[in-house]
Formats: C-alpha cells, structure tokens, sequence
C-alpha cells in the first residue's frame, strides 16, 4: 500500500484508518465515516510542498527545514494571487473514483511532480506584484481547480458508496 516520494512514505490505508480513529466522524448503523473534515486533507495533497521535505526550503543535508517561509507563501497563494475563482473552475467536474487509495496516490504523485516549478516561483512570491504575474495566476488556478476537482471527487464517491448503508428506522 505505500509509495516512497523523495523520503516520504505514504500507506494510504493506515493514514485513513488512523484519520478515522482519531478525527471527528460521523455514525450510521455503526459504522464510522469520516466527516467533511476530511477534505481539507485531500485539499493539502493539491499543495506540492505537502508531499516532500523539501516542504519550506529545500532539505538541510541531515533533512531538516530550513524554515525560509516559501510554504507559507504558497498556502496563502490562493487568498493572494488576482484570479478569476470561477473562471478556474470552468470544466472542472467531478468523476467517481473507482480505487480510491490509487487516486490518492495519483494525487499526491501529480502534486509532488511540481515542487521544482514551486521553487521557481518562489521569489515572486515574496511581494504582491510578483504573485500577480501571469505564471504564478496560472499555478494558483491550476492547484485550485485540482483542489476543487480532488476533493469534489472523494465527495461524489463517497455520496454514491453511501447508497448502499440502510439507514436506522429513526432516520427514514
């Protein structure tokens, strides 16, 4: 079950298994599911700096941070870079996941491949005129639309993997 990305190593099975045990979930016919909560982590997989210990800084030699503040900047780049939020999202749809654990890892494979382009955004990010410039507009449209497209898919599967849990007697 799990994937190595430059020292990470991701067991989509067991980190879901301890979301459940540990987050707020929700219980239907004893069964725990996990809350809306959840799509903030799926949001993070969108984020490339969240799939490496490259995450603020490229890696100390013994792999440490650095702490330099690019991780920051780039989870503040969609509240800062100028962009048309619905126009992002245009054509973005929602597709049920078959395997949901090999979409995760498709996800953060996808996102992680982008963490040298994030490094050479990175001194435009450091002032407003630098997160307006076309390039750095282009890849917080591309990253929110892949946010919005991941997370409403985990929704939608979940929604059509939910028709077969018989509600209680209170319920109906």
């Amino acid at each position: 079950d799990g994937i190595g990305a430059h020292g990470i190593r991701i067991n989509v099975k067991d980190e879901y298994e301890e979301m459940i045990a540990t987050r707020p979930t929700i219980e239907v016919e004893g069964q725990r599911l996990p809350s809306l909560y959840e799509a903030h982590y799926a949001a993070d997989a969108c984020q490339p700096l969240h799939t490496t210990i490259h995450h603020d800084g490229w890696a100390l030699p013994l792999g440490g941070s650095p702490f330099e503040g690019t991780h920051q900047r780039v989870d503040a780049l969609l509240e800062r870079a100028p962009f048309d939020r619905a126009g992002a999202l245009a054509g973005v749809e929602a597709a049920a996941l078959p395997d949901v654990a090999a979409a995760v890892r498709a996800e953060i494979l996808a996102s992680h491949a982008l963490v040298d382009r994030v490094y050479r955004l990175a001194p435009l990010l450091e002032s407003p005129e630098g997160v307006a410039r076309p390039e750095v507009v282009a890849f917080a449209c591309e990253r929110y639309a892949a946010g919005a497209r991941f997370v409403a898919s985990l929704w939608l599967t979940a929604w059509e993997r939910s028709s077969s849990i018989e509600l209680p007697l209170w319920a109906r």
